[in-house]
């Protein structure tokens, strides 16, 4: 019974650096603000990986490669914003239809 503590100890550290391993995508996909089904998936093809350890990897790949949705509708209505306050500023001739079409270029 003396390799018993000791085999049991390995076994939970053993599991924790499993769990530790398995987590990576999850934790960088939700360190990159992935929500909804996006996440889901992450976190299933990450579990998967246990038995499959290719779906890891997919997990792995799609979390690293995925963007925060929010984010991209935020810059999109940041940069109509901008596009607004130029046509305005335009119509009022503070700027002209050069400097607009410029800023326009730029944010589209």
């Amino acid at each position: 019974m003396r390799g018993g503590f000791w085999e049991i100890l390995l076994i939970v550290i053993l599991l924790g650096l499993f769990y530790m391993i398995v987590s990576v995508p999850i934790n960088i996909a939700k360190r990159k603000g992935v929500k909804g089904s996006d996440l889901t998936t992450i976190i299933i093809l990450s579990w998967l990986g246990i038995f499959f350890g290719i779906t890891w990897i997919i997990a792995l790949i799609y979390a690293c490669a995925a963007e925060n949705k929010n984010s991209m509708v935020e810059k999109k209505e940041s940069d109509m914003d901008k596009l607004e306050k130029a046509y305005k500023l335009m119509k009022k001739g503070i700027i002209s239809k050069k400097e607009y079409e410029k800023i326009k270029k730029e944010t589209i």
